[in-house]
């Protein structure tokens, strides 16, 4: 979870450890706390195996990093 001060439009990748971009998508984020969900699979469709990624999460103006383990 996370918190905005204004309604924007963030990127968001998943990538592998070896940095290859496994799903991207451009959501629009209300003001105050967000959350989405995201059902695990790459951009054709396929489930992605267990393992750790890092969701890339950034705007106009800043990039956040956080680590997704699947399992």
């Amino acid at each position: 979870m996370f918190q905005l001060p204004q309604s924007m439009d963030l990127k968001v990748e998943i990538v592998d450890l070896l940095e290859k971009s496994v799903n991207e998508f451009t959501l629009l984020f209300e003001k105050d706390t967000q959350h989405f969900v995201w059902n695990g699979k790459d951009n054709s469709g396929a489930t992605l195996g267990a393992g750790i990624y890092l969701l890339n999460i950034s705007s106009a103006t800043d990039k956040n990093v956080l680590k997704i383990v699947i399992y």
